[in-house]
């Protein structure tokens, strides 16, 4: 102990935590037991482990050091410094600008607050770290200004609380005078009945990473004297008000409040923040999800602004104004009114259910790019509603819930109605899907907007619906061209037995009739054998032939659908030798297994299968003509007919589709022209270029959707041409390659390939 420290036996003196006070006496009218007072004037003290419990006083920029200690009250006073590390106390008071370390240690007061600092010096900061700090008769910890007697002013306290618990009765945190508080990774209590987690009587509180509860309010803003300005900033921090609002703002107070980085609230009475009394809150919400109700008492106002994929879900009472920007959602739980909303990228969802539609009604609407997420049934005529009584600018678009039904009328629906300005208004993803059809939004005024009953096309729904019924006959016939490069290769093996196999692929480009568009790719392979028939002088030839085929169905905004196809083929082909007649004849079983996956207006999906059989046949003639010089050309006329068996199915959002039986009848007239290279003892290589012309004689082919009639008419003529080579490895193996392109009135076929492989014996 330095010359300059005294000792003497005192009682502990009663603190007021009011935000203006003079602290004159040292006798504490609460402390059960005495211990002599240690003061430290102007010098220093080290305690430790070894020292006896004592109350020290440290005076006019004395410091007091405790390492391990266990000391009883502490007060510092006139700039005096505390150093306690690893130590256990009872209160401590600190004023005058006195300033505070208090690292790994734990203060406990039944009688006071557990730490009280009043006032300190600018760029001076009191340090709380690792510590626990708890009062069971007044606040954990109380930051206020002091003013003197004389008129000295000491001002509003700095303290930085880290890695530390802080509990009280009637707040955990109570901090006046524009006092500053910094919380990080620590906790914060209220425990008494009625309290508040933080009680700010104005000042400003940062807090990351750290929980705040109280018994009433999580958090309560009021001013404090002159000061009526108090900031709040919540970082991946947690507020809980348990039996009342998370946050509250009263007294006439001016908040600032930003809940940032994934923080939440939690309200016992469901009011996330409750402004009342005159007060202002400017409450700003970024990456943050929150549930709960936003209130401003009459008197009062509430600015909120949701930011950068925040959502609230809760209802805005007497908001003046409301900002969304990118990302973030505003969930409406009930109809409701706002004043002034900028819309920059986010979304409100009036979050309707069923036919129990909400109104949104506003008192302007500004900025751009927001969307508007409601519902709609024609069935029911009714819609969610978006008013704005004053002016609304911007480009603005309606996400309507979609549905497979259809309406029971015509009628249109009223959603949107504005008091002037020049704001638009736009279906989001286009048409919105109701059934059958899909309806687009109608302006009749420069004010109103309605959902069109008289405009419609085809929704994603019902054009799905009809491709996979119009998709059977071009799988069908994609699979049969396989089938005829093996007739011309057991033609030209002069009949031996033999097996083969083929991979091949097509693409299709379909437009029917019905307004229907898709993009169908095709992939397949096919296993066959054949031998020759034991009459006829050996010019019939027989085989069977089974595969597999797999199609990917492509329609606009992202729908699509699949056809898995099984089959399975007896054939027989004949040919003259001396005149180079050819008869090729196939009958073909399928079994399709389909599938429709539907990307609806509103972003949800719809899935539905089915399937069914079909049964068809082809035949060609014509004429094999041996040229000079190893060329041919080869002649031909073709028929294929097909029948799909017609099905009923459901999509699982309601809509109904029943297909007839589809057909296809498709004749060919056509001509092979090629050359036999020969390389070797039976190697021969069969380049060929081959030109055909088709036309589709089917021309009725209905599908009912939701009862209504579409006809999948793809009935016209279409362009063939295809050129391959065939080579011959040995007297046994031989090669295939083939592509292909065609077009046409309703398909056209950017491409097909096919590679092969047959073994004769």
């Amino acid at each position: 102990m330095s010359n300059h420290d005294t000792q003497q036996r005192i009682y502990h003196p009663l603190k007021d935590s009011l935000p203006i006070i003079f602290l004159c006496s040292t006798v504490s009218f609460f402390s059960l037991n005495t211990y002599a007072t240690t003061t430290v004037d102007t010098g220093s003290l080290t305690i430790d482990s070894s020292t006896p419990v004592d109350d020290y006083n440290v005076l006019n920029g004395g410091k007091l050091n405790a390492n391990g200690a266990t000391t009883s009250f502490i007060t510092a006073q006139n700039q005096g410094q505390l150093q306690i590390t690893g130590s256990q106390t009872d209160a401590i008071s600190l004023q005058q600008n006195s300033l505070l370390n208090l690292s790994g240690s734990t203060v406990f007061s039944s009688t006071q607050a557990g730490i009280s600092i009043f006032g300190t010096a600018a760029g001076q900061t009191n340090l709380i770290t690792g510590s626990s700090i708890t009062s069971t008769a007044a606040e954990g910890l109380v930051l206020s200004a002091q003013t003197l007697p004389d008129g000295t002013v000491f001002g509003g306290t700095v303290a930085d609380v880290s890695n530390s618990a802080i509990a009280g009765t009637t707040a955990g945190v109570r901090m006046t005078s524009d006092s500053t508080l910094t919380l990080a990774n620590s906790s914060v209590t209220g425990t008494a009945t009625g309290s508040s987690g933080i009680q700010m009587f104005s000042g400003t509180v940062s807090a990351s990473n750290s929980t705040i509860t109280g018994e009433r309010a999580g958090i309560s803003m009021n001013k404090s004297g002159t000061f009526t300005d108090a900031s709040l900033t919540l970082d991946g921090s947690s507020v809980t008000g348990k039996t009342g609002p998370a946050l509250e703002v009263l007294g006439g107070v001016n908040a600032t409040i930003t809940v940032q980085n994934g923080s939440t609230l939690s309200a016992g009475n469901g009011t996330l923040l409750n402004v009342t009394g005159n007060s202002n809150a400017v409450f700003t919400a970024d990456n943050s999800v929150l549930t709960g109700d936003i209130v401003a008492a009459a008197g009062s106002t509430a600015d909120v602004t949701l930011n950068n994929n925040a959502q609230l879900t809760g209802q805005l009472t007497n908001v003046a104004k409301l900002g969304l920007g990118s990302g973030a959602t505003w969930n409406m739980v009930d109809s409701a009114s706002v004043g002034d909303v900028t819309m920059n990228g986010g979304t409100i969802n009036f979050g309707s259910q069923g036919t129990a539609f909400r109104t949104l009604t506003l008192a302007s609407l500004a900025g751009t790019g927001g969307t508007f997420a409601i519902g709609a049934d024609f069935a029911a005529g009714g819609a969610d509603f978006l008013h704005v009584t004053g002016n609304a600018t911007g480009d603005h678009q309606l996400a309507v819930t979609a549905s497979g039904q259809d309406p029971h009328s015509d009628s249109s629906l009223h959603v949107v109605q504005t008091g002037g300005g020049d704001a638009k208004f736009s279906l989001l993803g286009g048409p919105v899907d109701l059934g059958t059809w899909s309806y687009d939004l109608l302006q009749t005024d420069p004010n109103n907007w309605y959902l069109n009953a008289a405009s419609r096309t085809p929704s994603p729904s019902t054009q799905s619906v009809l491709a996979l019924f119009n998709t059977a006959p071009t799988v069908w016939l994609g699979e049969l061209t396989t089938l005829r490069t093996r007739m011309g290769e057991v033609r030209q093996d002069q009949g031996n037995t033999g097996f083969w196999m083929r991979t091949y692929g097509n693409k299709f480009n379909v437009s029917a009739a019905s307004g229907t568009e898709y993009n169908q790719t095709q992939r397949g392979f096919t296993l066959g054998a054949d031998a020759a028939l034991p009459y006829g002088d050996g010019q019939w030839l027989a085989g069977v032939m089974a595969g597999f085929s797999d199609s990917d169905l492509v329609l606009n905004r992202g729908s699509g659908g699949t056809v898995k196809s099984y089959y399975i083929a007896p054939y027989a082909t004949w040919k003259d030798a001396k005149t180079g007649y050819y008869f090729d004849a196939v009958a073909k079983v399928n079994r399709f297994n389909n599938e429709a996956n539907v990307q609806m207006s509103d972003g949800q999906k719809a899935t539905g299968s089915y399937s069914n059989t079909g049964v068809g046949g082809s035949a060609e003639f014509g004429k094999h003509i041996t040229l000079d010089n190893d060329y041919f050309v080869e002649p031909y006329s073709k028929l294929s007919a097909v029948v799909i068996q017609g099905q009923s199915y459901d999509l699982d959002n309601g809509l109904q589709a029943k297909g007839d039986k589809a057909y296809s009848v498709l004749g060919s007239v056509g001509s092979t022209v090629g050359r036999n290279f020969v390389w070797g003892k039976d190697r021969v290589v069969q380049p060929y270029l081959r030109a055909a012309v088709s036309h589709e004689f089917a021309n009725n082919n209905q599908v009912k959707v939701n009862n209504n009639t579409f006809d999948n008419d793809l009935s016209g003529s279409r362009i063939e041409i295809a050129t391959g080579m065939s080579a011959t490895l040995s007297k046994e193996a031989r090669v295939y390659s083939e592509i292909g392109y065609g077009d046409g009135k309703n398909i056209s076929q950017p491409w097909a390939a096919s590679v092969g492989f047959s073994y004769s014996f």
